[in-house]
């Protein structure tokens, strides 16, 4: 990823390319920059004011999913989420 022209350029292609092991292949067209674009609008909304697309609110319930995965994988136990 580079910053060029006021935004960011990235190498990722419109299409996600993958290889599954067992060597098949899978293409998931219009799935290829997700992270690029919301660095970018996270970059638009600090220096124009537009809208996030994913604001924090959205995504906390997710990295505490993640988080309590982890725990869990650490304590070798359930972990409850309130």
């Amino acid at each position: 990823m580079q910053w060029r022209h006021g935004e960011f350029q990235s190498a990722i292609p419109e299409t996600l390319r993958d290889t599954g092991a067992d060597g098949t292949h899978f293409e998931f067209p219009n799935h290829g920059g997700q992270h690029v674009e919301l660095l970018q609008n996270f970059v638009d909304a600090i220096l124009d004011g537009k809208p996030l697309i994913s604001p924090a609110h959205e995504g906390i319930g997710a990295v505490e999913l993640a988080n309590a995965m982890v725990w869990s994988a650490a304590r070798g136990e359930p972990v409850t989420l309130r």
